[in-house]
């Protein structure tokens, strides 16, 4: 997993003021949040608890429901009302 809160480089505007095009930003990422393998979070990122991040997903924005799967390049919600748990879903299943 990959998270960076810049670009890593300066991206400026010529002239006079030599204006920064490119600020860093902070990335948020709320309680209880599972995150895929090989996923990017780009800065300015928000992840709400409990949400599911899909493996090689690009996050690059800011979600606001809980209980979601966020997946793709870039990622979006993909399903709602889903919430994860540790427990192996081979225990999972045999407790209900």
């Amino acid at each position: 997993v990959t998270i960076r809160t810049s670009d890593g480089h300066s991206i400026y505007k010529t002239g006079k003021d030599d204006s920064l095009a490119n600020q860093p930003d902070d990335v948020i990422i709320g309680d209880h949040v599972w995150v895929g393998t090989r996923s990017e979070i780009l800065k300015g990122s928000v992840i709400p608890s409990n949400t599911i991040i899909g493996a090689y997903s690009l996050v690059n924005a800011t979600f606001e429901k809980e209980n979601c799967i966020i997946a793709g390049q870039p990622a979006k919600i993909i399903k709602e009302g889903y919430n994860w748990d540790r427990k192996s879903p081979i225990l999972y299943s045999k407790i209900k």
